[in-house]
């Protein structure tokens, strides 16, 4: 194993595989996974033997499913990019398609993500700055891992022959999984 594998085996996202997720800091799972990949522009197998790789994969699965059901909009955009930072493609997992299609749903009519989450949305009666601090990180996070995980995709969002019609209860495949 190299430092990378060792960083993410002793990481939360390897050792809790099996466990429920609802518990486990988004940030925590995502940002080791970010780090060690070098936001999947560095080995996005991070090194790790199938075993660690699999437990790894099925939490940034499973948790994923979970922030689309709660509507946990900056988590889910986390998550789709961690999906991809681990080797998958996002736009073919349902879980990763189910996050894809939430914020899509969520954006506002100026494209906006409105806040963290719907409980932790800003207030639509709120003037320009003090709806750009509610609605900030959220878009940043969003537009990053959009622009990662789309690269190279031409034509529409979700192409045909993707997990198209996938919801967030479908959202415990790990398609394509190595």
């Amino acid at each position: 194993m190299n430092g990378s594998a060792d960083g993410l085996a002793a990481s939360v996202a390897a050792r809790s595989g099996g466990l429920p997720v609802e518990g486990l800091d988004v940030c925590e799972v995502t940002d080791t996974v970010f780090y060690l990949s070098d936001y999947g522009f560095g080995d996005r197998g991070l090194g790790l033997d199938r075993e660690t790789w699999g437990r790894a994969w099925d939490v940034v699965d499973r948790l994923t499913g979970h922030c689309v059901r709660e509507e946990e909009w900056e988590s889910a955009a986390k998550l789709v990019l961690a999906q991809y930072c681990l080797g998958m493609d996002p736009l073919r997992t349902p879980s990763g398609v189910a996050g894809v299609r939430m914020l899509a749903r969520a954006q506002s009519p100026l494209g906006a993500i409105p806040g963290k989450s719907v409980a932790w949305r800003g207030p639509a009666t709120a003037a320009a700055g003090e709806y750009f601090r509610w609605a900030c990180q959220a878009m940043l996070v969003t537009a990053l891992s959009m622009l990662i995980v789309t690269a190279g995709w031409t034509g529409g969002l979700l192409p045909a022959g993707g997990a198209g019609g996938a919801g967030a209860e479908s959202a415990g495949c790990a398609e394509g999984a190595r």
